[in-house]
């Protein structure tokens, strides 16, 4: 049996996460089995291998945007699950204290969505070489404030799916107002919304995660 507690709190919180991390691996790779399957398709009907490219050339994109949802997910997993089965009762009987839990749930979290964030935007600067590089930041930030929104919200909700849902849908309103703004004729609108964008989602992010967290250390219940 292992003694260290850090260890067996990674243990519990894969095992809790063991739906959104495979299942979400599974939806990440969906956008690239079809992208492949419409490319062999376009070779086969003798496009050129260019005009087959531009066929694909929306798969990251796709699959980034599942990786957004799936950072929702994460985030309204985080207490909710363990609050649905009652495996946050057995922190009480191991010496461990919140703070550390904290960084187990965001270690298997962070372990997961960053390196479906890298893998995606390679992908994306591989099928088109002229992608913005500061869309890096854009995703970064997006997949940052639907992980946090979701985590604030599961911290003190027992659902999982009310989190993550909340979280989808503010992002979107986020979005749709940012771009519905007027810009100066002269100025470059594309850049300052994505801009305006990453500073946002970031400040929301970063403070629904601490507001979460620390909700959740001196919440009373488990």
């Amino acid at each position: 049996m292992n003694r260290n507690p850090t260890i067996t709190l990674l243990k519990k919180d894969f095992r809790l996460n063991r739906l959104p991390i495979f299942g979400g691996a599974a939806l990440i790779c969906m956008p690239y089995l079809v992208g492949f399957a419409v490319y062999l398709t376009l070779r086969q009907q003798a496009f050129s291998s260019a005009n087959a490219r531009e066929g694909v050339i929306a798969c990251p994109q796709m699959a980034l945007a599942v990786t957004y949802a799936m950072s929702a997910i994460f985030g309204g997993v985080a207490f909710a699950y363990e609050r649905r089965e009652r495996s946050g009762d057995f922190l009480a009987m191991i010496p461990v204290s919140r703070l550390r839990s904290i960084f187990s749930k965001s270690l298997i979290s962070v372990g997961f969505l960053a390196p479906m964030w890298a893998i995606n935007n390679f992908a994306a600067q591989f099928l088109q070489p002229i992608h913005p590089r500061h869309l890096y930041l854009i995703s970064a930030t997006a997949m940052l404030m639907c992980f946090g929104v979701a985590w604030l919200i599961s911290s003190f909700q027992s659902s999982a799916a009310i989190a993550a849902c909340t979280s989808i849908g503010l992002i979107s309103v986020c979005a749709l107002v940012l771009n519905a703004m007027p810009y100066h004729a002269l100025s470059r609108p594309d850049e300052i919304i994505d801009r305006l964008e990453a500073v946002i989602f970031c400040f929301i992010g970063v403070t629904s995660f601490v507001a979460g967290s620390i909700y959740y250390l001196y919440r009373i219940a488990p």
